[in-house]
């Protein structure tokens, strides 16, 4: 999945950077930039307005997505988009493995 920052998470977040310093915020990247982080799992929106769903990081490159199902913690660009369409493009939840296993 292409994913383009900023984004705009669903409800304020507390982000844990690297050097242990931490910042509650609603929007990556915060004030910080971009820096290596950690949050607890959240959705959002990025800024083409596609839905994100389970961002529980950055790497330092990419934000980083949990999957559901195998608890992997793996980059955005190892899921796929969704084949379902409201108003915008939504992520897959599961990682392209754990969805080649259907």
């Amino acid at each position: 999945m292409v994913m383009n920052i900023p984004v705009q998470f669903d409800d304020f977040v507390k982000i844990t950077y690297f050097d242990g310093r931490t910042e509650v915020s609603d929007i990556f990247p915060a004030s910080r930039g971009l820096e290596v982080c950690s949050f607890s799992k959240i959705s959002g929106y990025d800024s083409n307005n596609n839905r994100i769903t389970n961002l529980v990081g950055f790497d330092g490159h990419e934000l980083l997505k949990v999957c559901p199902k195998c608890s992997g913690i793996k980059h955005v660009t190892d899921y796929g988009y969704s084949g379902r369409y409201t108003n915008r493009r939504r992520d897959q939840s599961q990682c392209s493995y754990c969805r080649s296993l259907y």
